[in-house]
């Protein structure tokens, strides 16, 4: 994430992402906390940690949603929000369009972080 800002500079604001991002790492730790004082039973978070796998992995490995697919091309991690870092290719008549894309990218993936946080909150309040 830092990478992308640094890249896109003053051209995308990635602040709502890095937050979204430190919010799940915050459920996530009360969430490991519990299990650990065994307050939260193992299969209930083995199905917690699943689900949250079927949540978590598609947005860091995919550009499209989970009923289409992705051609076998490398992929740049958080692929939603990579066009960050290739800003610079844009010209004034095309940035605003790279924007729009990014806008939607940073949306799918604030998205999945939210849905992974309240699926915690589901189980570890």
């Amino acid at each position: 994430m830092a990478q992308y800002q640094v890249k896109a500079g003053d051209r995308f604001d990635l602040t709502p992402s890095k937050k979204a991002i430190a919010d799940l790492a915050a459920a996530l730790e009360n969430f490991y906390n519990r299990v650990a004082s065994k307050s939260i039973d193992a299969g209930r978070a083995n199905r917690v940690i699943q689900d949250l796998a079927r949540i978590l992995v598609p947005i860091n490995f995919t550009r499209v949603n989970r009923f289409r697919h992705d051609p076998a091309l490398t992929i740049p991690p958080l692929p939603s929000i990579a066009a960050a870092a290739e800003l610079d290719r844009f010209d004034d008549t095309t940035l605003g369009f790279a924007r729009t894309q990014l806008v939607r990218g940073q949306n799918r993936l604030i998205s999945a972080l939210r849905q992974a946080q309240r699926h915690i909150a589901l189980v570890a309040g």
